[in-house]
């Protein structure tokens, strides 16, 4: 898994994460340095928009993040 196709993958779910009340996102860890193997798992840091981001909208936000992870393929 590469960088550059996560964070093409992110970029592309911008608007979808966005609406969850996502304001930014940091990549880090192996895919961030390029060190992914096999079995690696992909490490994001998520800062909400705190005004209106509470438990529900992480919830939504898990939930969205996943639904968006199995229909694309990184």
């Amino acid at each position: 898994m590469r960088r550059d196709d996560v964070i093409a993958w992110l970029r592309a779910s911008e608007a979808e994460l966005r609406r969850s009340g996502v304001q930014h996102l940091w990549l880090f860890g192996s895919v961030a340095r390029d060190e992914a193997r096999d079995g690696s798992d992909v490490d994001v840091f998520v800062d909400p928009d705190c005004e209106r981001f509470g438990f529900v909208e992480l919830i939504r936000a898990r939930t969205d993040s996943r639904a968006i992870s199995d229909r694309r393929s990184i």
